[in-house]
């Protein structure tokens, strides 16, 4: 009787380990199998990847989807002479916008940067040439709504070249040497580059550089000569207009003088200037004075002061760069001088507009 319980127990034992080693056998093979699904769907996964494949996922409202991906193309057409157009920067921002993007980058030489420029009328480098894809992206249709990005020929999208702090008008005749200057009489950014340019040259009168000095105004609507800071700059701005072209031998003179606060009819008298016939020329050219240099701050978009634009061609918004030119290797020492009893701080950093 003994004999027999010990042999069913053993029976009992064995079909025991028996279902144990089934349920285990099926909890491997389940195992086994979810691991192939896994890397079945990482393998697919990759693959549709690779083929430009993805799942969309949209917060609000929530959506699941799943397409084809369509890169960005970003063409940006380069001038290399332009030490100014530095395009990393808007570059790096775009990148870590769109996540799809793929940019190149070519020269305004090449045959595909000539076909480029002639198709989307481009005459201010750098230029950023998106493709149709953009208006696809959420980020792209809020920059398109925003004008930070504009419509170009072909379905194509331009970046707004405002938003460059250096570009190339590439187009224009080169003047060798030529540095022309835009600016305010009294936006204390633009004193204090006037002041530095000008103590610049003076100190280094081999370099052979032609400073010309240009004045941001406007029109208002009854067709009177506005400025930012009131009816006493714009004398003032017609007063250096005059000065440059009639007493131009004083007129660096003239400009360091009257940026230490000095009164115009102090420093007319100190440098021996002819108070009178500037007034009166002033008074009956200063309009006609001004409305060219509204047209010509219009044509090259300049509205900040300080700008410069080198060689005719090569704009600088602000001019803390300046000495990326050779010619002006040196000049931010001249930053750090300042102007004894000056109005402004030394280093001309920041715009007014």
């Amino acid at each position: 009787m003994e004999k027999k319980r010990k042999e069913e127990k053993n029976k009992e034992g064995k079909r025991r380990t028996f279902r144990n080693e089934k349920v285990r056998g099926k909890k491997s093979k389940a195992l086994i199998w979810l691991v192939l699904v896994i890397l079945a769907i990482l393998f697919v996964s990759g693959f549709l990847k690779r083929q430009g494949f993805q799942f969309f996922i949209e917060k609000e409202p929530f959506s699941i989807s799943f397409g084809k991906i369509s890169p960005i193309n970003l063409i940006i057409v380069e001038d290399e002479a332009c030490v100014f157009c530095q395009t990393a920067p808007i570059e790096k921002a775009f990148g870590e916008t769109f996540k799809f993007l793929k940019i190149s980058k070519i020269s305004k030489e090449s045959s595909k940067g000539k076909k480029i420029i002639e198709e989307q009328k481009i005459s201010v480098l750098p230029a950023f040439v998106f493709s149709r894809e953009i208006e696809k992206d959420k980020k792209g249709k809020e920059l398109i709504s925003s004008q930070i990005l504009k419509k170009g020929k072909g379905e194509k999208y331009l970046i707004n070249e405002e938003l460059f702090a250096g570009t190339s008008f590439f187009i224009r005749d080169l003047k060798e040497k030529q540095l022309d200057l835009f600016m305010m009489s009294e936006c204390p950014f633009g004193v204090s580059a006037a002041n530095t340019i000008i103590s610049y040259l003076k100190d280094n009168p081999d370099k052979g550089i032609n400073l010309n000095l240009h004045y941001i105004l406007d029109l208002d609507e009854e067709g009177k000569l506005v400025s930012l800071h009131g009816e006493e700059e714009v004398k003032e701005d017609l007063r250096q207009i005059v000065i440059q072209k009639y007493f131009n031998d004083k007129l660096f003179d003239y400009i360091l003088l009257r940026n230490k606060g000095k009164s115009f009819e102090e420093v007319a008298t100190e440098l021996n200037l002819n108070i009178d016939e500037i007034n009166s020329r002033v008074e009956t050219e200063g309009v006609e004075f001004g409305k060219k240099e509204i047209s010509l701050t219009n044509e090259l978009g300049i509205a900040a002061s300080p700008t410069v634009l080198w060689e005719n061609r090569y704009r600088l918004r602000g001019v803390d760069n300046l000495s990326q030119i050779k010619e002006f290797s040196g000049i931010e020492e001249y930053f750090n001088r300042g102007t004894e009893e000056s109005m402004t701080p030394a280093a001309p950093t920041g715009v007014c507009e």
